[in-house]
């Protein structure tokens, strides 16, 4: 229904052919394409609005123009080039927009230093929707419990919409259950923020929003990252995969980053938790000159050259073999039961090394070295 009323707007501007009225469909169009991550066109078409507002003369065309190129640069993690729109939005006093906007960038001192309760107080009580995702994640970044909570009871009466930027920017800022979940999370209800981003995911999904979607499934997935529930860490990996696929199509940086790194945490996560492949070449000890490299799965790191990590590689490199401590310690004369102990504790102290460049490996390890008279690694 929006986008036939784009379209009807279209034609009737078509028709009055006066840039005081032309600028706003185009506008529009910014903002669905922006919306669906069609970003090239959004940028274009935001170039057109620009110059026929500057024909027109019309400050509101101006205000637009700086909201939808900071919303794009944004989607694109383009954050130091956000900074001279963020100049002209900061005139018509949107200061919630401005202060969100630099906490979203990652400069958060910078964003507080916008957050104003009282302001917020009286945007609450006026019942105005435009700004209340903004003001949302400044809340957090204030870490103001007590407005976060009566924004959070406000949102609920709009928790099947969209928020919009409203007719003077032109924007969708993303579902109201997205403020919803981060509200919820920060107060600590994680259940209600598993329900709220359940419910944002679907509703950008359906409605084509595939950059905010992306955005939304990272933050849920970080969230669920910390769970020690293995649905929830699978669930993780597969919104992660998703938001990663997607930043990667439509070229967003900051989230490609950002989920590129969560992967690799929710990788390595999974690879401690899972008990070895039965492949005994799985593990491998090299030596590197005066270090040792070690490569299990798809995970590498070097270990400096020292007695323990000597002995655990000459067992790891015959898996199920059998050595007298006596063949290990070179120690033919010596009395066999300090060898047994000395062989013993220099592993250990290996494995213990190990077991900081990778748990996962350092548990598969004590549960495969056997030490005593006749050590063995049985993997």
């Amino acid at each position: 229904d929006a986008f036939r009323a784009m379209r009807a707007c279209e034609r009737i501007t078509d028709d009055l052919n006066h840039p005081a009225y032309r600028w706003r469909p185009i506008a529009l169009r910014v903002l669905r394409a922006t919306w669906e991550g069609d970003f090239d066109e959004a940028e274009r078409l935001a170039e057109e609005v620009h110059w026929l507002g500057e024909r027109a003369a019309d400050h509101n065309a101006a205000a637009a123009h700086a909201m939808q190129k900071t919303r794009l640069l944004r989607m694109r993690g383009d954050f130091d080039a956000q900074l001279p729109w963020l100049a002209e939005i900061a005139r018509t006093n949107a200061n919630f927009i401005v202060g969100a906007e630099h906490v979203a960038a990652g400069r958060v001192s910078l964003g507080v230093s916008k957050y104003d309760p009282e302001a917020g107080r009286k945007m609450l009580r006026q019942g105005d929707h435009t700004l209340q995702l903004s003001f949302a994640r400044l809340c957090i970044a204030a870490e103001d419990g007590e407005l976060a909570e009566q924004l959070y009871r406000h949102l609920l009466v709009n928790q099947d919409h969209l928020v919009t930027g409203g007719i003077l920017y032109l924007t969708i800022e993303g579902p109201t259950t997205w403020g919803l979940a981060s509200i919820a999370r920060f107060l600590g209800r994680t259940s209600e923020a598993r329900e709220h981003y359940e419910h944002a995911i679907e509703m950008s999904r359906r409605t084509g929003g595939r950059p905010v979607h992306a955005l939304i499934a990272c933050e849920y997935a970080e969230m669920l990252s910390q769970s020690d529930e293995t649905v929830d860490r699978v669930h993780a990996r597969e919104l992660t995969e998703d938001a990663r696929a997607t930043a990667n199509e439509l070229g967003m940086r900051a989230l490609k980053a950002e989920a590129d790194a969560l992967h690799a945490r929710l990788q390595g996560a999974a690879e401690e938790h899972s008990p070895p492949p039965a492949n005994t070449n799985n593990l491998t000890m090299s030596q590197v000159g005066d270090s040792w490299l070690i490569r299990y799965g798809s995970v590498e790191f070097h270990l400096k050259d020292m007695r323990g990590v000597r002995l655990l590689a000459a067992l790891v490199a015959e898996p199920g073999r059998e050595f007298h401590v006596l063949d290990l310690s070179h120690g033919g004369k010596a009395p066999t039961e300090r060898a047994r102990v000395n062989v013993q504790r220099r592993i250990r102290d290996a494995i213990r090394r190990i077991e900081g460049h990778h748990q996962g490996l350092a548990k598969h390890l004590d549960r495969s070295v056997r030490t005593g008279t006749y050590c063995a690694y049985e993997p």
